[in-house]
């Protein structure tokens, strides 16, 4: 299944905050591609299946303590390094990750307001907006494995690549 958004309003950073989640932790926002239908931009997005956070909440309030607590710390990270503006319950998808049993983990959807400015004024309290930060898991030290991970990345060559595979998105949307 796709999804279709018609008149995106920031295409770009959609790709770029997906690019970037994916490279780091390999899960966490679903795939996009940019096409142009007369002069028409639509943006179409990879389904991600599951119901959205809110849902979740509102229906199956049990599968929050089913959310796999490596893949949360990871996606928490991820939030922190791209700080979403509109990081809101329905814009995370609650995706089953295995058939045999009950874990989840979460995928954001809609990332075209990201990167913003965590404080825009000098003196002003930091903007954080996403759901994320009120888990229980805030409280809790971040996984072991997940700590050796981020640890070990080398930023300038995560960086360079990123900016790379944007550079090549950029070049095929202008042809």
């Amino acid at each position: 299944t796709l999804y279709f958004k018609f008149l995106p309003k920031l295409p770009g950073l959609e790709e770029a905050v997906g690019r970037w989640t994916r490279n780091l932790i390999g899960f966490g926002a679903p795939h996009v591609e940019l096409f142009r239908l007369d002069d028409y931009p639509i943006l179409v997005f990879q389904e991600i299946k599951g119901l959205t956070l809110k849902q979740t909440i509102q229906q199956h309030p049990e599968r929050l303590k089913q959310i796999d607590k490596k893949s949360l710390a990871q996606i928490l990270l991820t939030t922190m390094l791209t700080n979403p503006e509109d990081g809101k319950p329905d814009n995370l998808i609650v995706e089953q990750i295995s058939d045999n049993l009950p874990l989840y983990r979460l995928i954001g959807v809609d990332n075209d307001q990201a990167l913003v400015t965590a404080s825009p004024k000098k003196g002003s309290t930091a903007q954080v907006k996403s759901i994320l930060y009120c888990f229980d898991e805030m409280d809790q030290p971040i996984d072991g494995e997940v700590r050796e991970f981020f640890k070990a990345l080398d930023p300038h060559v995560l960086i360079a690549t990123w900016l790379n595979e944007l550079d090549l998105v950029h070049e095929r949307q202008e042809d």
